[in-house]
């Protein structure tokens, strides 16, 4: 499974089995989804949901969502007058 076809499914399967219940009552949280075991885990870190994840299954494929946003983090950047570049994460 190519990292598209593992993004797809896992999309998929947060969207059919898990947004509409966690988007009530975690939304901020992270969730690793195995995509071959269709198993959802949720933590406060993205760190954290994938291990507990991998302490189930050690050879998952995990998708991972920050629940309740579009994707799991922000990144932009800037240029400024003075030449400076940055780029932002959050």
């Amino acid at each position: 499974m190519n990292t598209d076809e593992l993004a797809r499914k896992g999309e998929d399967l947060y969207k059919a089995k898990f947004k509409a219940d966690l988007e009530k009552t975690d939304s901020g949280r992270y969730a690793a989804i195995d995509v071959h075991s269709g198993e959802c885990f949720v933590a406060d870190s993205p760190e954290e949901a994938t291990r507990l994840g991998a302490q189930k299954h050690p050879d998952g494929f995990f998708h991972l969502v920050r629940i309740g946003h579009e994707g799991v983090y922000r990144l932009g950047s800037f240029f400024s007058s003075h030449g400076d570049y940055a780029v932002l994460q959050g």
